[in-house]
């Protein structure tokens, strides 16, 4: 029986004391995307579209993570956009299982415009800021909400992202 626990008290110990370090992500959303010049002389003011993200979070501690996701964007013919997005992220617990977040980071931006005289398609950094709340379950499944501001070049985008995640 000592024998026993000799061998289970190292493995309960390291177990009790793991922390899920790891988190992945994938969610859809909804957003408004503003054009902030002229394009084939329509001022596309105000459009809205659809997206799907993925991303990949890793706790530094309790309250701090490093993320990175990738949205992919798109309105009919008229725009396609992949955003790659760098962050940190500031965790706040609001009780055992709630938690509310900023973060802050870099968009990696590749969009296409597409006219009827002429397309556009540009690449370039931005900024990228957001707040949310998430659920923990048990299992290590996570629901959250997160509103997104985000500057593409003469483009400006906040929408709402809801995801599902996994952490381990």
């Amino acid at each position: 029986m000592k024998k026993i626990l000799v061998i289970l008290l190292p493995i309960i110990t390291f177990a009790a004391n793991a922390q899920e370090k790891h988190q992945l992500s994938i969610g859809a959303g909804y957003g408004d995307y503003d054009l902030k010049e002229e394009f084939d002389s329509v001022a596309l003011l105000g459009w809205d579209a659809g997206h799907y993200s993925l991303g990949y979070g890793y706790n530094f501690s309790n309250n701090w993570m490093f993320e990175l996701d990738y949205y992919d964007i798109e309105k009919g013919s008229v725009f396609e956009n992949s955003v790659f997005v760098t962050s940190a992220r500031k965790t706040f617990d609001l009780s055992r299982r709630n938690r509310a977040y900023v973060k802050a980071g870099v968009n990696y931006y590749d969009f296409t415009l597409k006219g009827s005289f002429r397309n556009v398609n540009e690449t370039g950094l931005n900024y990228a800021v957001g707040i949310g709340w998430q659920v923990d379950f048990d299992m290590g499944l996570s629901l959250s909400i997160e509103l997104n501001k985000m500057k593409h070049s003469f483009i400006d985008s906040t929408f709402v992202d809801y995801s599902l995640s996994y952490r381990f």
